[in-house]
């Protein structure tokens, strides 16, 4: 291990020097000194229209039927762009994205970048009502909808002052003069006028993933998320030169880099690392249209998937599915864990299905544009249960319930400073203030950096249980549950307790032919924790645990539900 960190100190001296892409400077924004990457290109439209022209006949996108090359791809969404400047979208109009993942989102993405237009991607995951209030936050002037979202909110539209885009249907579908087809927009599109855009011109209006309230919306420049993009190519290509056998192993495989894309395209991971980064790499994306993991398993196999990046449990469901060993999935090369802390065993089990795969793991947020921390590849296996390594723009403290700053090694407040993070949080001055501190992101997570330079996450600041003046760490708990072979997903909360103010509960789901019970999972957990630790009710679940859009499984909803006595 030692060996290694030598050369990762070594490695990133080499990236980080004068005269490499990365090279590291220091800028002044709004009277903050910040470091980061001066030769990035100073806006998005700079940073990713090179793959126009370098990656041009290779394919692009796949789903379904469906098939772009890279040069097919912009010519639509330069003819979708004309359209909607011909219908009146000028630079710093919001444009509202409401549509599962298919190819005429990112088409609809790029068009609105490409005018200078915020990019205000929306929960198509979610009901009537989530939708409506993202439509009534930001107040886009257009939304592309598809048929589904379009049935939802149609009747909704006239009032809330937003004309819509169906990218699907015909005619028949249209229900007012406010709404336009997609098709006939670009039949009808005439040339494209060129819109200036500076770095600190605004780009993303991105919600946040509402699991605990209402969704805010965290709003980002054209600086701050090419800062991002090339902060994840530095992190690529350190991956690569600290792992060279596995590196040759894919490269003299043959086999064309595609990543499976199981996230929405609303959320940052597959807006980010997935879709931009794809147009800055000249990977394929093979859009999966939902998380369906015996449909991931075929497509694994069926279209030879190089990378499949996914949260713990959408991963954890996958290695634990009996179809998975059975299929040929010698193209999977890199399997990557984000939004969330992993368990020991799901990180073992990665280790034992890639032995010479690029296992990855990543720490970001949407206030930071994704990024944090991260590791991949041999650096990933020499602390796997970390975070990975802060990256080179951004600064980490760990802060106190007194606001003090930690030494390495102390759990506390991760708070994230960066030329990355956000501006602020859409028309909410309150939640800005509370978010952001003398231009640090406070995340509301309690992790410690090593002195490495590792970060580790320890829980969730409202997930740390005070049960009596004893504190219990959800993680911990959920972690030794995730170590039963019985046990497919958990996840631990507080409850109220006359006693103790605070008691521990479990819920979990087992496999379908195991016979394990509530004492039998407490006396497996006695073994394994203090007394206090061990949940004062555990709820046992045959079905699934109900999930986010990106994977992430509801203890909030959980919990109410527990509360509410909906289960017992």
């Amino acid at each position: 291990m030692q060996n290694l960190l030598d050369q990762l100190t070594q490695t990133k001296k080499q990236l980080l020097g004068a005269g490499s892409p990365f090279e590291l400077g220091e800028i002044e924004v709004d009277s903050q000194t910040y470091p980061y990457f001066p030769k990035a290109p100073h806006n998005l439209i700079e940073l990713l229209s090179s793959a126009r022209q370098q990656f041009g006949p290779k394919e692009f996108l796949a789903w379904e039927s469906q098939r772009y090359t890279f040069e097919e791809f912009f010519e639509e969404a330069d003819r979708l762009a004309a359209g909607m400047q011909q219908l009146g979208i000028q630079k710093g109009d919001r444009v509202a994205i409401a549509m599962r993942n298919r190819p005429e989102w990112l088409v609809a993405a790029w068009a609105t970048i490409k005018l200078g237009a915020i990019l205000v991607p929306i929960n198509s995951w979610g009901k009537r009502d989530e939708i409506i209030f993202g439509l009534k936050d930001a107040q886009p002037k257009i939304v592309f909808l598809d048929k589904a979202r379009h049935d939802l909110v149609c009747k909704d539209l006239e009032g809330l002052h937003v004309n819509s885009i169906l990218v699907e249907g015909s005619s028949e579908d249209q229900s007012s003069t406010h709404n336009y087809l997609y098709s006939e927009l670009l039949a009808s599109a005439e040339s494209l006028n060129p819109v200036e855009i500076a770095p600190g011109d605004f780009a993303l209006l991105m919600y946040t993933s509402g699991t605990t309230s209402h969704p805010k919306g965290a709003l980002s420049t054209h600086r701050s998320i090419v800062q991002s993009l090339w902060n994840i190519q530095f992190n690529s290509a350190l991956a690569a030169m600290l792992s060279p056998e596995k590196i040759k192993s894919f490269m003299t495989s043959g086999i064309n880099p595609t990543a499976l894309v199981t996230v929405p395209f609303f959320h940052v991971s597959g807006l980010h690392a997935q879709f931009f980064f794809a147009l800055l790499t000249g990977r394929k994306l093979l859009i999966a249209w939902k998380w369906d993991v015996e449909n991931i398993i075929d497509l694994i196999e069926s279209e030879k998937v190089t990378q499949l990046n996914g949260s713990p449990a959408m991963i954890q469901e996958l290695l634990g599915h009996p179809k998975f060993s059975k299929i040929d999935r010698s193209s999977l090369f890199a399997l990557g864990l984000g939004g969330g802390a992993a368990s020991s065993k799901l990180l073992d089990d990665m280790q034992e299905v890639q032995k010479m795969g690029m296992l990855g793991i990543g720490y970001g947020a949407t206030e930071t544009n994704g990024i944090g921390a991260q590791a991949s590849g041999d650096l990933y296996l020499v602390k796997p249960k970390s975070a990975g390594i802060i990256s080179p723009i951004v600064e980490v403290k760990c802060l106190s319930a007194a606001n003090e700053i930690l030494d390495d090694g102390q759990p506390g407040e991760i708070c994230i400073r960066s030329l990355a993070n956000m501006t602020s949080y859409w028309g909410n001055e309150k939640a800005t203030a509370d978010a952001i501190v003398d231009s640090w992101y406070h995340s509301g997570d309690v992790g410690y950096v090593d002195a490495d330079g590792f970060l580790f996450i320890v829980d969730r600041i409202k997930e740390i249980i005070n049960k009596g003046g004893e504190k219990v760490s959800a993680l911990e708990v959920e972690d030794c549950l995730y170590s039963n072979e019985d046990v497919v997903e958990a996840v631990v909360f507080s409850i109220p307790d006359e006693k103790y103010g605070e008691a521990v509960m479990a819920c979990v789901a087992i496999k379908p032919t195991s016979t394990i019970d509530e004492p039998s999972l407490k006396l497996f957990l006695e073994a394994k924790l203090a007394n206090y630790k061990i949940p004062k009710h555990i709820e046992i679940r045959t079905n699934a645990l109900p999930r986010s859009a990106a994977g992430k499984l509801l203890k909030r909803e959980i919990r109410e539900e527990y509360l509410s006595g909906k289960v017992q």
